[in-house]
């Protein structure tokens, strides 16, 4: 579907700010806020678990997506240890990942 019908038919619903992906600024043309925002992550102190999260949802919208083509490539994974397995990213990363998946710390 392009985005232009998927813009017009999401603008037909409520959409509020306080969902776990807030696409409010893409939907209704927000000129002063071009943000997308991932509310799906705990609330953590320090910084450095936020640009995991940050680098995870960087390889996840990769993965999703075929830039070339702007068309999805993929189904969704049936479990986080399968999705981790596809996603290219830095080992570090993967690892880091990987055992937050196993001790669901995440």
């Amino acid at each position: 579907m392009p985005w232009e019908i998927a813009k017009e038919r999401l603008t037909q619903l409520e959409l509020t700010k306080y969902c776990s992906f807030n696409i409010k600024n893409f939907i209704y043309s927000t000129p002063t806020k071009n943000t997308f925002e991932v509310r799906i992550f705990p609330v953590w102190l320090y910084g450095q678990p936020i640009v995991e999260a940050a680098a995870l949802f960087e390889a996840i919208l990769h993965w999703a997506m075929d830039f070339n083509k702007n068309s999805p490539l993929k189904s969704v994974p049936p479990n986080m240890k399968t999705l981790l397995n596809e996603l290219q990213m830095p080992q570090e990363l993967y690892q880091i990942w990987q055992l937050r998946q196993k001790t669901k710390s995440f």
